[in-house]
């Protein structure tokens, strides 16, 4: 697809699909999830699957099912389902999986509601520096005091003491922070 122009991906797409109705099985293999996305969205009434290579150490690779809708979406979105899942369902989830993406969901949260202050560079900790100084006057005055608690316990998480220093995660402690962030992020 290199060279191919979107009007060249959307008529393979449809090609797909036609041949789709006259096969018992079509198999497509590419490194385009959107493609992938577009041959699905033209198939209509046929289970589709979608397949992906996973490597196992540095000599072998294993074949997975997978979720081309998950793959496809932000990484906030991402953030936001791993934490959905936890809250759910704690055993879906590894905690110190679940944990790690509260604070990259947090401050994403706060970058896209203040687009004009706070950058890509901005951690947490920064953000929340600029609101406690901007005050009631700053956009994100209302969530300081939840933030901060929130930065307070995730921050143990991602900024270890030194290398011998890991925190076990307790897992009815982080449900409930898990709970606080969806609902901080309105997501919960």
């Amino acid at each position: 697809f290199n060279s191919q122009d979107s009007f060249r991906k959307n008529q393979t797409a449809i090609q797909i699909a036609k041949l789709s109705k006259q096969c018992e099985q079509v198999i497509i293999l590419s490194h385009d999830a959107n493609f992938l996305k577009q041959v699905q969205e033209k198939i209509h009434g046929e289970t589709i699957r979608a397949f992906h290579l996973v490597p196992i150490g540095t000599d072998n690779t294993r074949i997975d099912e997978m979720d081309l809708d998950l793959f496809l979406k932000s990484g906030l979105q991402k953030l936001m389902n791993t934490l959905q899942m936890y809250s759910t369902d704690i055993s879906s989830i590894k905690a110190d999986d679940a944990v790690q993406k509260i604070r990259p969901l947090l401050e994403g949260y706060c970058r896209n509601r203040c687009m004009g202050i706070f950058t890509d560079a901005n951690m947490l900790g920064e953000m929340l520096g600029q609101i406690k100084e901007g005050g009631a006057a700053h956009p994100l005055s209302d969530i300081y005091e939840e933030l901060d608690e929130i930065n307070d316990y995730s921050c143990k998480f991602h900024h270890p003491q030194g290398s011998s220093y890991s925190p076990v995660v307790d897992t009815t402690e982080l449900l409930g922070y898990v709970k606080r962030t969806l609902r901080l992020v309105g997501a919960s």
